[in-house]
């Protein structure tokens, strides 16, 4: 798929619903919590394997937000990152927690989401296919990292400093992520929260 230079607009998504309608059906659920993301466990994540995807830029510059405390938490984040192709769609998993069997109980994923980090003319980084692109990705290449029991727990990914709509994004979350795994949106106070989510707290 063809990742231009312009953002993804919320009216293109229904280029995609008749592919993304194809997924099984919603078995997982959707939940927010006030918690840092990197350290956030819950009854939901016992035994499990957690993930923590969240978008990256095309530059190998993991300078704030999100990634940068990701960074500064397990510099193999990083490391991992920027050793590989910054192509936008592509992911890498980094473990970065480990059971006493030695088997990994975390992995951060790095998704390319986002090309570069903003313009002068306020453009906004965030790539919608490539979002999309790497969100599949993520739930593909589990088979290959052996996780076989995930949850997700992740940041506001592709909003902030990407500048995408959360609420498009909520969207793909539901259609790609929970056919396959519960999902926990870890935010930094209840004002993070969506509006059409705060009822269900």
């Amino acid at each position: 798929m063809s990742h231009d230079n312009k953002p993804f607009l919320p009216g293109q998504l229904d280029l995609f619903e008749d592919q993304l309608k194809k997924e099984n059906t919603t078995m997982g659920t959707i939940n927010y919590v006030v918690a840092d993301v990197r350290t956030y466990q819950d009854e939901r994540s016992e035994n499990k394997t957690v993930l923590i995807p969240h978008c990256c830029n095309n530059l190998a510059v993991m300078g704030a937000g999100v990634a940068k405390a990701l960074k500064d938490m397990w510099p193999d984040v990083f490391t991992t990152y920027s050793k590989n192709p910054q192509t936008l769609g592509n992911v890498t998993f980094v473990a970065v927690e480990f059971d006493e069997f030695k088997y990994p109980s975390k992995f951060v994923v790095n998704m390319i989401g986002q090309d570069g980090i903003g313009s002068s003319n306020d453009q906004k980084p965030v790539r919608y296919t490539a979002l999309m692109d790497a969100m599949r990705k993520t739930v593909k290449d589990m088979a290959h990292y052996k996780v076989d029991n995930p949850i997700i727990h992740a940041p506001l990914f592709g909003s902030k400093l990407a500048g995408g709509s959360w609420k498009l994004i909520e969207e793909l979350i539901t259609e790609i992520w929970l056919p396959h795994m519960d999902v926990t949106i870890c935010v930094i106070d209840e004002n993070e929260i969506p509006v059409w989510r705060r009822n269900n707290v």
